[in-house]
């Protein structure tokens, strides 16, 4: 384990060197954008707010939005970290936490990464499958299909050398994420005008337990959904 330690930390050190300088404000703007502001992140939102009502919800919503500006500026104050570039989350912490850091961190971002596939997947695929159905409402193609086809668009991205690959990959995302959420807002705007606000309520609904499991889950998905933006790979 040590030697696969020292050969990732003579790696990195390696893609530092190679990509020093190639990057602009406006690609880590996109990179960062992809990897925190995604319609699969926060989709689950309004749901959450729902499920916690005005006076929580938004306070919960407030407080996870100051939390993730305040480790974000922490994570970016650590870039040169006693003296060294750190360009990824697995060697600062090995310089602030040492052997043991550096192994966790490697665990839970596999761990991470695993989950978030697994739900990515599922979501493009079944996206796909949707455009599909639109244009062809008789196809035979199924949701494994479309998953089968994303995968393998995955496996082709991956094969990029670093991250500034990527840069125009995540600003074409970048543009997706801001028209999901102008569309959604629109839709909402639309729909809220044609209902009659006297039959709604906003209280929330089910018995004792069924309200403190939503609120639960809610806050959950609110934790899913902020994050640090691999703030030391796009530094």
């Amino acid at each position: 384990m040590s030697e696969k330690h020292e050969e990732d930390q003579e790696f990195d050190v390696g893609s530092e060197d190679e990509a020093a300088g190639k990057g602009t404000w406006k690609h880590a703007a996109f990179h960062v954008a992809t990897t925190i502001a995604t319609p699969a992140a926060y989709a689950p939102l309004p749901f959450a707010l729902a499920s916690l009502g005005w006076p929580l919800g938004v306070s919960s919503l407030v407080t996870a939005t100051l939390a993730t500006w305040y480790s974000s500026l922490l994570i970016a104050s650590l870039w040169r970290w006693n003296g060294k570039k750190h360009v990824t989350y697995r060697l600062l912490a090995d310089s602030i936490f040492g052997f043991w850091g550096y192994w966790s961190i490697a665990f839970f971002q596999q761990v991470a990464s695993i989950g978030n596939n697994i739900a990515i997947q599922i979501a493009a695929g079944s996206s796909l499958k949707a455009v599909y159905k639109h244009y062809h409402k008789h196809g035979t193609l199924t949701l494994q299909h479309f998953i089968i086809f994303f995968g393998a668009f995955e496996l082709f991205l991956s094969q990029l050398p670093d991250i500034h690959s990527l840069r125009w990959v995540n600003g074409l995302c970048t543009l997706s994420t801001i028209g999901f959420a102008c569309t959604t807002i629109g839709v909402t705007i639309y729909n809220g005008k044609k209902i009659d606000r006297e039959s709604i309520s906003y209280s929330l609904q089910g018995s004792s337990s069924a309200k403190r499991f939503a609120a639960f889950n809610a806050l959950g998905a609110i934790a899913f959904s902020f994050g640090d933006a691999m703030l030391p790979e796009i530094q």
